[in-house]
């Protein structure tokens, strides 16, 4: 996510990346980079000012560079199309703004938000991995668990996800207090998923600790 507005600070952003599942939060002075602008002329506005080089100047703005335009509303004021000598101020224009292809934007008032919505190999893991756990903390609550258990996970039925959950096994251990994951078998509270679209079993079973007692 790019934010062209006031910086927050890092406990709000974590909150940000938390609830929407953005990966990372980043705050930039101008969104010309994601956006593309384009330029129609006011005919109200511009029929007395411009007369007969109306029809001109409406077929030159269709085709001129509108971040490059924009820019140069911004920094003078006024932009000239080539044909016609006349500064054309924002007044005498109608602007629309188009996203880049491959993101998302939205503004309010002074705030743009965009978001990048290209999908890398790495962030398709991560996302299997937050459904993983998002799966197991499931079953654990459906197993009648406590909060402070700990479990066994097991893995069955698909290679892909468990290459994943291998690949990712300390990170999930941590957010589900699981002591040990075994792939290709099944124990305890069973469940098959469909993750994002890779069907797979996993079981979970509590972990049982005996302690030693002794008398002073």
């Amino acid at each position: 996510m790019y934010v062209k507005g006031d910086e927050l600070e890092d406990i709000y952003t974590d909150i940000i990346k938390d609830e929407l599942n953005i990966k990372s939060v980043k705050f930039i002075d101008s969104v010309d980079e994601y956006t593309t602008y384009k330029f129609k002329p006011k005919f109200a506005t511009l029929k007395q000012k411009c007369g007969k080089e109306l029809g001109i100047i409406s077929k030159e703005l269709q085709v001129i560079d509108g971040s490059k335009a924009m820019q140069e509303l911004r920094t003078k004021g006024f932009i000239k199309v080539p044909s016609v000598d006349v500064e054309l101020t924002e007044d005498d224009l109608l602007i629309e703004t188009f996203k880049t292809e491959g993101y998302e934007v939205v503004s309010d008032y002074n705030l743009v938000v965009v978001l990048d919505k290209e999908l890398t190999q790495e962030l398709l893991e991560e996302g299997m991995v937050r459904e993983i756990v998002s799966k197991v903390q499931t079953m654990r609550k459906d197993a009648g668990f406590e909060v402070v258990d700990h479990i066994k996970l097991f893995v069955n039925g698909n290679e892909k996800v468990a290459d994943i959950i291998s690949k990712n096994e300390e990170v999930i251990k941590s957010d589900v207090l699981c002591d040990e994951i075994i792939f290709n078998q099944v124990s305890g509270f069973s469940k098959e998923w469909n993750l994002n679209g890779e069907n797979v079993v996993l079981s979970v079973e509590k972990m049982w600790y005996i302690f030693n007692k002794r008398c002073f």
